[in-house]
């Protein structure tokens, strides 16, 4: 049970570092899934020898002591990401890991954000409950964010499409519609035949 924990910190932890990279560059164009070999020489490295829980542990615990958002000082386990002018390779060894974790915290998003809207259509009520609002718009933004990376990993997930289109539905602002239309792109170069983008 202790090895299956570790494995999902690991795989939470993962997604963590995958998440802060898409929102520091929305102008990704290309994402590639790459063997670990094929990474580590993007990285300038000689091999991969580091294991992959005990390093995006390592990497994210900086990150977040630091609390640096600069794009420069962006820290991330270079035996899993290579993020490079406006193009992102991921480890084909840790997709598995990171599927399940998207995917988990993509239907928790999904829920959150379907509560205040089952409990009512108002929009003024939900102002009215203290912090009714600002919860919902923060379950909104964790729900464009996990559905992101959920479908970079699984473009043809058609439920995840849709919670994103509910979102969408709701805004009225140009810059959302247009950093839509940007994902889409990136989804379509990669998965052309994707009925769902």
């Amino acid at each position: 049970m202790g090895k299956n924990l570790s494995s999902v910190k690991a795989s939470e932890v993962l997604l963590e570092q995958f998440e802060l990279i898409l929102d520091h560059d929305k102008l990704i164009d290309e994402v590639g899934f790459l063997h670990p070999s094929q990474l580590a020489e993007l990285n300038g490295h000689l091999s991969v020898s580091l294991p992959l829980a005990a390093n995006a542990l390592q990497t994210f615990d900086e990150v977040l002591k630091n609390g640096d958002s600069n794009i420069e000082n962006l820290q991330y386990d270079e035996t899993v990401f290579w993020y490079g002018n406006h193009k992102l390779a991921i480890s084909v060894q840790a997709v598995p890991l990171l599927y399940n974790a998207a995917r988990v915290a993509c239907m928790e998003a999904k829920r959150n954000y379907k509560m205040p809207i089952k409990m009512t259509n108002d929009i003024d009520l939900l102002n009215m409950e203290p912090g009714g609002a600002n919860c919902h718009n923060f379950s909104e933004r964790d729900l464009q964010k996990h559905s992101r990376a959920l479908l970079i990993l699984s473009p043809d997930f058609g439920s995840v499409w849709n919670s994103r289109k509910m979102v969408l539905s709701r805004q009225h602002d140009l810059p959302s519609f247009l950093h839509e239309l940007n994902f889409s792109a990136l989804i379509l170069s990669n998965s052309p035949k994707s009925e769902q983008a």
